[in-house]
């Protein structure tokens, strides 16, 4: 169908739902009502502006690198096989469960003895938890634009409300979308659907935010535009392919907000 110069078809019926379309005349006077009323709503409409920003919490919103890579060397020296720190800044930059983890790390051995000594090192050192700076003023702004805000992290429920807590950025958030949550975690798209849900808010519609390739994995295999941050344990965030890279957090806030 021929468009005019401004982009609309010669069809002043075209795009309109049933109701809107019986109240449309068919004459010159009509179709120019429609069209400026088409040009002011295209012009209000911004297809880039999120409804919802889905966040990885370690290494995207807090600098919990010494906490959680501490712990596992921790766990290691107690049980008199220590882990080497190349080898355990690489297991961290996958961004897997403390479960896979520990499993790629002690393989057969009793998780829940691991898990237990391992949170025994973090109750101890709560102090190693902060957010990286501007996350605070950066989610304040997000959220005062009426975005939702979501973590989708592989820590669980109880230890994520307590770093949250302890660094003062729980307060922001709609909801939390833990490991203990879902069936399947990132990098599997199952994880952001479900901290979408409740929401209802589709994919397409957010953001997905993180420094892992399971973030960025889960984000696009989801169908939600991605944004990888280069502050976390992930170095090389650029072959990840996100839709937009960020260096510090509030660079983050002229691609959500309209």
């Amino acid at each position: 169908m021929p468009r005019g110069r401004h982009g609309f078809t010669d069809d002043p019926h075209q795009g309109l739902d049933h109701t809107l379309r019986a109240r449309v005349p068919m004459n010159y006077e009509g179709l120019v009502s429609f069209k400026r009323k088409a040009k002011i709503q295209n012009t209000l409409y911004n297809p880039r502006m999120a409804k919802a920003v889905v966040f990885d919490v370690d290494g995207t919103l807090l600098d919990t690198a010494d906490w959680i890579l501490e712990a596992y060397l921790y766990v290691g020296e107690s049980r008199g096989t220590p882990i080497s720190r190349p080898l355990m800044l690489h297991e961290l930059s996958l961004g897997n469960t403390l479960k896979d983890t520990y499993a790629n790390l002690f393989p057969g051995q009793d998780f829940a003895a691991l898990r237990e000594k391992h949170r025994e090192f973090q109750d101890a050192h709560m102090d190693l938890v902060k957010p990286f700076a501007g996350v605070p003023e950066t989610l304040q702004t997000i959220r005062e634009n009426g975005i939702k805000l979501v973590t989708m992290t592989n820590r669980v429920r109880e230890s994520s409300i307590k770093t949250m807590t302890q660094s003062g950025i729980l307060e922001y958030f709609d909801g939390l979308c833990c490991a203990d949550d879902v069936l399947r975690t990132k990098p599997d798209p199952e994880h952001v659907f479900a901290a979408l849900r409740p929401f209802e808010i589709a994919p397409k519609d957010a953001f997905v935010v993180g420094d892992s390739p399971a973030d960025i994995e889960s984000g696009k295999s989801a169908g939600a535009r991605t944004i990888a941050v280069s502050h976390g344990l992930h170095a090389d965030v650029e072959s990840l392919k996100p839709d937009h890279v960020i260096h510090k957090i509030e660079d983050i806030l002229p691609i959500v907000l309209p």
